[in-house]
């Protein structure tokens, strides 16, 4: 009988259409607890207006401006008990009546169907891919902000060094988003090349995978980078959209880098061309003072010895006069 809701026959009037919607929006708060998505002060913020209105006069709101937001999750298992306790009381009391109505032909089982909350489905599925989409471009902005601000920083990071970044961010995301189901593009080793020398170089990197998703954790004493949420998740939506702002990010990066590859190539051809030229005026300038010793060494060799000294000294002095011969000394 799909009329009713948890193994009682309701009556389509024994239960508020706003107390069947508050029902549903602390199931959907509570899922987003568990998946640590968002709070349930947030999930206020994020949710449609509209299906709220009769949650806002109840004691759901002033129940979270008392609560503190880290207590948040056992309260919402608290009040959805609360809550659902008192839809099955409401129906308990009035399932006689429903069932007259029902068999009396004053309500057909699709209205009272729709009264009694199962037709609200749709509405809180609503409400789900609204407060998901919400929460993914808020992910997004977050990403972009990052990747302009930090990531796209030319006066601390390399173009060069920026786009190798992006190249394996997108190789990561893309892994992910085109093969969900394969847990080998999930992770991936912090130490490995592919992160240490790409992503890890550039400032604000390791940043840009936080804010696509992706967390560090420790597996088997060893850092990794872990991307595990489910593929309908809003993780998973927010992965989808950095890969998108990474691609159109890289090929602005691209033509910066291959300017900046031509200038850093210039710049290496000057300076090698600049050593060899110095290295040329050195050779040259030995050369020189070499020929400049041998030209010496042969003038050197070319042009007589000067005089000795004692050769000039016996030839310019006068000659000694002898003593005859036999004659004495002179007496002193």
């Amino acid at each position: 009988m799909s009329a009713f809701m948890y193994g009682t026959s309701q009556p389509y009037r024994s239960v508020r259409c706003g107390d069947v919607i508050i029902h549903r929006h602390l199931q959907l708060a509570i899922s987003y607890h568990q998946r640590e998505e968002l709070s349930w002060d947030a999930y206020l913020r994020y949710a449609p207006k509209g299906p709220l209105r009769s949650c806002c006069s109840s004691n759901c709101c002033s129940w979270k401006l008392k609560t503190p937001i880290q207590d948040a999750p056992n309260n919402l298992q608290r009040l959805l008990q609360s809550h659902t306790f008192s839809i099955k009381k409401s129906s308990w009391r009035a399932s006689g009546s429903a069932m007259t109505e029902i068999s009396q032909g004053h309500i057909s089982p699709s209205a009272a169907e729709k009264h009694t909350g199962s037709g609200h489905d749709s509405l809180i599925e609503t409400a789900k891919q609204h407060i998901d989409q919400q929460l993914i471009l808020e992910g997004r902005r977050k990403f972009s902000n990052h990747l302009e601000d930090h990531v796209l920083d030319y006066f601390h990071n390399n173009p060069i060094n920026i786009e190798a970044c992006l190249t394996t961010c997108i190789k990561l995301f893309g892994n992910v988003v085109n093969n969900p189901t394969e847990e080998k593009y999930r992770k991936v080793k912090a130490a490995s090349n592919t992160l240490k020398n790409t992503v890890l170089v550039v400032k604000g990197g390791e940043d840009l995978l936080l804010h696509a998703g992706w967390t560090p954790r420790v597996i088997e004493m060893e850092k990794h980078w872990v991307f595990d949420a489910a593929a309908d998740s809003v993780r998973f939506g927010v992965l989808k959209e950095a890969l998108h702002l990474t691609e159109r990010a890289l090929h602005t990066v691209h033509e910066k880098a291959e300017k900046k590859r031509k200038e850093r190539e210039e710049k290496l051809h000057k300076e090698s061309a600049e050593k060899e030229r110095i290295k040329l005026a050195i050779e040259e300038d030995k050369a020189a003072r070499r020929q400049r010793a041998e030209l010496m060494a042969l003038g050197a060799a070319a042009s007589p010895p000067p005089p000795s000294a004692a050769s000039t000294g016996s030839a310019g002095a006068s000659p000694t006069r002898r003593s005859p011969a036999g004659a004495a000394p002179k007496p002193h």
